[in-house]
């Protein structure tokens, strides 16, 4: 998948995704590759993704946020982790097996701060275009070119490294995202657009 490699070469190296390396790095991990089109090499991994997406996403998991939703998810882990016998450890969960290894474990680095980000043009009204949406952006930044990480709870726009917006990240189609503060130096100077102005 792109997401980790970007090209595979003569012989079977990698050129890994920076943004992947990045993330292995930040959580002391070395990133191990399987054959392309060869998933039995990888077979125990995937049957364990089944079991999960089988017992603990089917039906789909909905709630009023993100974070909602992974504190229920995290909260059905424990709980099947504690319910499910440990293939080795005789008479024992899961869930007390990886207990017993806690303190033999590396500790938590905290979580990777995880985004995508692309390349972007503000137009001369402000916007700046991603996803098949528009984003305000402030009048600075008209005209320019601005980078955008999108996480999946927001979208950052950046010019030369500084933040001169942010919005909530939108997964629908076809919207104007418009925050009238990025608009307060052109009405400084064009009181007028007040009136027809598309952020009024």
């Amino acid at each position: 998948m792109k997401a980790a490699v970007r090209k595979i070469r003569r012989g079977g190296d990698r050129d890994w995704n920076e943004r992947f390396l990045a993330m292995c790095g930040h959580h002391l991990v070395e990133p191990s590759a399987c054959n392309p089109r060869s998933a039995w090499e990888k077979g125990q991994v995937e049957s364990q993704v089944s079991y999960i997406r089988r017992r603990l996403l089917a039906p789909r998991l909905r709630g009023g946020s993100l974070g909602e939703i992974n504190a229920r998810l995290e909260a059905m882990c424990l709980e099947d982790a504690g319910r499910r016998r440990h293939p080795e450890a005789k008479g024992r969960s899961v869930l007390e097996a990886f207990e017993n290894e806690r303190g033999s474990l590396a500790p938590f680095r905290g979580p990777f701060e995880s985004f995508r980000a692309v390349q972007a043009s503000a137009t001369s009204t402000c916007l700046v275009p991603f996803d098949g949406n528009q984003c305000s952006v402030h009048a600075a930044a008209a005209g320019k070119a601005v980078e955008v990480p999108a996480r999946p709870d927001r979208i950052e726009i950046r010019r030369n490294g500084a933040t001169v917006a942010e919005h909530a990240r939108s997964f629908a189609k076809g919207e104007a995202v418009h925050d009238i503060l990025h608009y307060l130096p052109v009405l400084r100077r064009k009181p007028g657009a007040v009136r027809n102005g598309a952020p009024v």
